[in-house]
């Protein structure tokens, strides 16, 4: 068999694994929580206990840098960012609330 076809077949066969954990799991199990504040809720234990749950953490995890590298002051948006965000709430509260936001 074509290699290309079976690769399209294993990421056919991936994707509908997935669906069918969409629809069987319940709802409230589907969230991830890479907060390290809470280092004993990354997910739920049903999730946990699949592929799907692991894919779902690594996102969660690539959104993170992908947004700390935008937001960071040396990023032109990220700097512009954080001085309207200083402008109007003030730059002693971010700095007092920042664990609560992030």
């Amino acid at each position: 068999m074509d290699n290309g076809l079976n690769g399209q077949n294993e990421q056919a066969k991936k994707l509908i694994r997935y669906f069918f954990l969409g629809i069987t799991l319940p709802d409230n199990a589907f969230w991830v929580n890479l907060k390290p504040q809470e280092p004993d809720r990354i997910t739920s234990e049903e999730l946990s206990q699949t592929d799907l749950g692991r894919v779902l953490l690594e996102q969660d995890l690539k959104l993170k840098k992908d947004m700390a590298k935008l937001l960071h002051p040396k990023n032109p948006k990220g700097r512009e960012f954080w001085e309207k965000l200083y402008s109007r709430i003030g730059k002693d509260k971010v700095k007092k609330n920042r664990n609560h936001y992030f």
